[in-house]
């Protein structure tokens, strides 16, 4: 009868949980007192409460996830299952914050359905997983009127962002017409326009035409991107913001409307290289082909306030990287492949890199202030403060890519290297005179005619059997109107897909915060703070700060020695080949027997030179294992520790009162 009352009570006591479980579950929902993670993942920024507060009409969110074809997909697929439960708890917090303006509506498309199908027509994104199941994870904001913008894939590199993603599509869905963000480039950024016939030529010699770069893909989701150049010293089009890539070569008249467009108050951001990788030619289709890879601005930018170094490259051995991997491992940090991390990097105080987590950079260039007076430049991005600069003999050097080679080259400096900076203040025009061009309505003037430069503003110089050629003059704007600013980054590769992007089982990803960087250089440009206030706002993946400096301190400890032997490595290797060819015809049964003895000997230093180097790489990684075993260690000790101790304490209490219990028990 004891053991029947004691199951009951048990069954009872279930019961009671389960109920309690669903009645609270169903009353309080997701609702939740605080949000303690360490950036506040699941609480909305201050920018996104803003654009919410500025919504004027009902928003419908479609939340399109296939969640019963994820159960039947692999792995990685399956992964996805937490990574909905965020969006939708993100989402639902858009819902709570919005005073009815936004409605939540999640859908599971099944194949062959009208939902599937709606997914598809919108533009959502459909990965097949079976013969039949499609796997749909994307989300679609449309207005009463019709209007609609989607999020075509919620991309899991892009955790991080996807507050600024919805944001930003609830955004651009109030928004009449996009921005203009005109662009020019001395490389194809935006692709080319060709003919269907010119890429039907390519396509059977196997060549596809030029790509436009991602990041220009993406501000073309955000902005109307338009490839612009200049004619009679204007842009030949009207355009909010101005880009510059890869400036060279540019025309004096280019020049001249690059800065009258400043003049005007406009926005412009700049990104020059001492030596773009991305403009290398390609060796493997042409092997003898040659080009400078290198640009400035500085004709331009050194009257406002800062200029790029000539031919020098910003290093550091502090925040150098992997390029990749050497054989089994990965290959010696290089002091020119920089991982910008860290507090001193980042200008904290400017929304273009406040939030910033990590970017990286490769063979950057050195900018340095000029003094001219009245001018303010606040770095954006800065190397450590042993960051240096390294003028390299030849571009080989570089593309080298052998860490430690230049690491060997290297001191480390005294003070940041500045890398990216805004300018403002009282903007000077460099054309006060104005320009002189051919005038291209003249009939008689010959197709190409010397045109005036920014210093003297008039045509150079011509031999006098030359006919006359008709000059146009291009009046100039001397100083700028109120709100001109001015962006100056001294990399361009940072925003090629070689650094800015990596490829994944679901596409192209973002890769680090360089593509963030760009769109927040064009939000900052354009005024928007509160979608500043929202871009990486916060971090998934917690790097492993102890470790990497672990790994740091001890390849500084052991790099003299690594020097000293890979120096007799050099010369061991320089004897041998001197022995080879010191062996002649005449002389090689004289000295058959020295050159052998002498290559065992070399050979031997050799083995053990290599067995001294392998040691100190041990040594390197030693301290990483030390702590990998401590963590390994706390791990399994910790929580029978803590259950151990909450036990005696307990007992402590127990006994306590079992004696006080006593003791009052014996006075009555």
């Amino acid at each position: 009868m004891k053991a029947l009352r004691t199951t009951v009570g048990v069954v009872c006591i279930a019961i009671i949980a389960i109920c309690t479980t669903l009645i609270a579950m169903k009353l309080v929902g997701n609702a939740r007192v605080a949000d303690l993670t360490q950036y506040k993942l699941y609480e909305l920024s201050g920018g996104t409460r803003s654009i919410l507060a500025k919504l004027n009409q009902p928003v419908k969110l479609r939340f399109y996830y296939a969640s019963t074809a994820a159960l039947k997909g692999p792995e990685d697929i399956r992964y996805f299952n937490n990574y909905a439960n965020y969006v939708r708890s993100l989402l639902e917090e858009y819902v709570r914050l919005s005073h009815g303006r936004l409605k939540l509506e999640v859908i599971d498309p099944r194949p062959f359905s009208r939902e599937e199908e709606e997914a598809q027509e919108y533009g959502l994104k459909r990965l097949p997983i079976t013969q039949e199941e499609g796997f749909i994870f994307g989300l679609v904001a449309s207005t009463e009127l019709g209007k609609h913008k989607q999020i075509e894939f919620f991309q899991p590199e892009r955790q991080e962002l996807v507050e600024y993603d919805v944001s930003r599509t609830i955004s651009d869905l109030m928004q009449r017409e996009k921005k203009t963000v005109g662009v020019i480039a001395g490389l194809p950024v935006a692709g080319e326009e060709m003919s269907p016939y010119l890429i039907q030529m390519l396509q059977m010699q196997g060549q596809n035409p030029p790509q436009p770069w991602t990041v220009i893909t993406h501000l073309r989701q955000s902005y109307d991107v338009k490839v612009v150049q200049a004619k009679e010293g204007k842009l030949t089009e009207k355009v909010d913001y101005l880009m510059v890539i890869q400036p060279k070569e540019l025309e004096p008249q280019t020049l001249f409307a690059i800065d009258q467009f400043v003049m005007g108050g406009g926005q412009l951001a700049v990104f020059e290289d001492p030596f773009c990788y991305a403009d290398v030619p390609d060796r493997r289709q042409n092997p003898y082909a040659t080009g400078d890879a290198s640009s400035s601005l500085n004709m331009l930018t050194a009257k406002w306030g800062v200029m790029m170094e000539e031919g020098k490259i910003a290093a550091d051995r502090a925040l150098g990287m992997s390029p990749g991997m050497q054989g089994n491992r990965p290959a010696a940090p290089l002091p020119t492949l920089l991982e910008l991390r860290g507090k001193d990097v980042f200008n904290r105080n400017n929304p273009i890199t406040r939030d910033l987590d990590s970017v990286h950079l490769f063979a950057a260039g050195a900018l340095r202030k000029t003094g001219e007076a009245g001018m303010s430049v606040e770095p954006l991005l800065q190397t450590t403060r042993t960051g240096t600069t390294w003028k390299p003999d030849s571009l080989y050097q570089l593309r080298q890519m052998d860490g430690e080679a230049i690491r060997s080259k290297l001191l480390d400096g005294n003070g940041p290297v500045l890398l990216a900076c805004a300018i403002t203040g009282p903007f000077k025009s460099n054309y006060p005179d104005g320009l002189d061009i051919p005038d291209p309505n003249a009939k008689d003037n010959p197709a190409t005619a010397p045109a005036g430069d920014p210093e003297e503003g008039n045509v150079a110089s011509r031999p006098a059997s030359r006919p006359a050629v008709k000059m146009l003059h291009l009046e100039a704007a001397k100083t700028a109107a109120a709100g001109a600013r001015v962006i100056v980054v001294a990399d361009v590769d940072m925003v090629s897909d070689m650094l800015a992007y990596t490829r994944s089982p679901f596409g192209i990803a973002q890769f680090g915060g360089n593509a963030p960087f760009v769109m927040n250089t064009l939000d900052f440009l354009a005024g928007s703070s509160e979608l500043i206030a929202i871009r990486t706002r916060g971090q998934f993946a917690r790097p492993f700060d102890r470790v990497d400096r672990i790994e740091e301190k001890a390849a500084r400890d052991t790099e003299a020695e690594v020097e000293a032997i890979r120096a007799r490595l050099t010369e061991y290797q320089t004897k041998l080949t001197q022995l080879e060819k010191g062996t002649t015809a005449e002389n090689e049964a004289l000295i058959e027997n020295q050159a052998l003895q002498a290559r065992k000997t070399i050979e031997a230093e050799v083995t053990k030179a290599n067995g001294e180097m392998r040691r100190l790489q041990a040594r390197r990684h030693r301290s990483v294992e030390q702590l990998g075993q401590q963590l390994q260690t706390l791990d399994m000790v910790a929580a029978p520790g803590v259950l151990l101790l909450v036990a005696i304490v307990l007992a402590i209490i127990r006994y306590g009162r079992a004696r006080r219990y006593a003791a009052r028990r014996a006075e009555l």
